[in-house]
């Protein structure tokens, strides 16, 4: 799948069932289920999925934060959405709404939306 960064490649692990590490090379993201032999080869940015990860605030269900827009990705959930916050530089919240993922570097103003889920990092 593509991958922009190896961040990115660890956060969709994270949330996909069942991978354990991944693999990102120029901008593709490999998951795997296993990883118990590591070999080298230049380029590639590997990983173990690690679920330590930092978690987000509590969610704030109907609420969007509006503004300070980085970027937009699909997101399957609220949960890969705060994934893909914590892997991309400047993120400091976001916004989620029918599978799109809103990434932002503020929260701005609050408003009231039905369906949006948004956090903080």
């Amino acid at each position: 799948m593509d991958g922009q960064t190896p961040g990115f490649c660890c956060a969709v692990c994270q949330e996909t069932t069942g991978c354990a590490t991944f693999s990102w090379l120029e901008g593709v993201c490999y998951l795997k289920t296993g990883g118990d032999v590591a070999t080298s080869k230049r380029g590639v940015v590997s990983g173990r999925f690690a679920p330590a990860v930092p978690s987000c605030s509590p969610l704030q269900v109907d609420t969007d934060f509006i503004g300070n827009d980085l970027v937009n990705k699909d997101a399957q959930s609220p949960d890969l959405c705060c994934g893909f916050c914590h892997a991309t530089v400047g993120c400091t919240s976001f916004s989620w709404f029918a599978g799109v993922c809103y990434l932002k570097s503020g929260r701005g103003d609050l408003a009231t939306k039905q369906g949006v889920v948004s956090g903080r990092v």
